[in-house]
């Protein structure tokens, strides 16, 4: 499995390339995130589901992608 490029974006950490996207579900008063992350020279993926986040908005920022990346991989 690969992230496409519609729909994703990219970052840099560490020197390292990787390819993230965001999906939302649930109803609209119990939203969840999942961000998916995949390492672009490895091809390794990893996946993070949390309720709301950055708090009650679901909105995922780069930064928040980087703290994930420098936990997960």
């Amino acid at each position: 499995m690969t992230i496409p490029k519609k729909g994703s974006r990219s970052i840099e950490v560490n020197g390292r390339q990787y390819r993230w996207m965001v999906s939302a579900y649930g109803p609209d008063d119990d939203i969840w995130v999942k961000v998916t992350v995949e390492d672009q020279e490895s091809g390794e993926i990893k996946q993070t589901k949390r309720k709301g986040f950055m708090g009650d908005h679901p909105a995922v920022k780069p930064e928040a992608v980087k703290e994930f990346i420098l936990s997960a991989f």
